[in-house]
């Protein structure tokens, strides 16, 4: 259904592309209508319909906009890298909550000993899960992947393939 939804949304902003104005506009409303969401109305609303549609036809634009950027797709090389390694983190960092027969309670330590029980605990601990997550899909992409990856375009351009 994303896909269609992409598909559908590409259509459109190809025609929104003859009139820069319009494809302004839709973005604009993407915006307007996820800030919307935070308003405090219950879940299944006309803002959160309006948000899915604005933010599908707010994509294109944004890729159009993005796509050139060094960063961002540095960035996006490594969001699978990030999804794939982030149970590690976990179970690097909080050993515990991965113990056999426990359960994850609140007091749980992590790595670092810092107590989630704590707003500051909580927080500093969400900063080291990104942080370390973020540090290993890097090492990952520019160590593993980035080798890899040239080792098998060598091996196909050499097989002819």
């Amino acid at each position: 259904m994303f896909f269609l939804v992409g598909h559908f949304a590409r259509l459109v902003y190809c025609e929104f592309t003859r009139n820069q104005g319009a494809a302004n506009l839709v973005f604009l409303l993407f915006f307007v209508a996820f800030l919307s969401l935070n308003s405090g109305l219950a879940f299944d609303n006309f803002f959160f319909y309006a948000s899915i549609v604005a933010f599908a036809l707010g994509m294109p634009y944004l890729f159009e906009k993005t796509k050139d950027s060094r960063v961002f797709n540095f960035l996006g090389d490594n969001t699978y890298l990030l999804y794939l390694c982030h149970t590690f983190v976990i179970y690097f960092l909080y050993p515990a909550s991965y113990a056999p027969f426990s359960t994850y309670s609140e007091t749980t330590r992590g790595l670092a000993f810092v107590s989630f029980a704590t707003p500051g605990g909580a927080i500093l601990n969400a900063v080291m899960f990104l942080s370390v997550c973020v540090l290993a899909s890097v090492a990952l992409h520019v160590f593993v992947e980035r080798p890899l990856a040239a080792l098998t375009r060598k091996t196909f351009s050499y097989l002819n393939l």
